[in-house]
């Protein structure tokens, strides 16, 4: 197992990147995936946390507030491509999305 300082940085098979003290949220998930026209979220506590899409350059798609329990994000206006969505409020979580038609 590799170490930087006191933060693990690989082991074996898995990869733990990050920082130290952030915490994720419990059992969050974005499926299908691939994905057509809406990406459904599930998880705890993701009511009142702020979804943002980027796409690979790092540039902002879309942010909005998430409004329910098991939201359905809207994106039939993307193109096709890989994304980042990110997840902030009570944790901070980023998910790899994939978009296709």
């Amino acid at each position: 197992m590799l170490q930087c300082g006191k933060n693990y940085v690989a082991g074996f098979g898995k990869i733990k990147i990050g920082v130290p003290g952030t915490k994720v949220y419990p059992s969050l998930s974005a499926h299908p995936m691939p994905a057509f026209n809406f990406i459904y979220l599930t998880g705890e506590k993701l009511v009142g946390s702020t979804y943002t899409i980027y796409d690979q350059s790092g540039r902002l798609m879309t942010s909005s507030k998430v409004q329910t329990d098991n939201p359905q994000l809207d994106i039939s206006n993307l193109p096709n491509g890989v994304y980042l969505l990110r997840l902030d409020g009570q944790h901070t979580q980023s998910l790899r999305i994939l978009k296709t038609e």
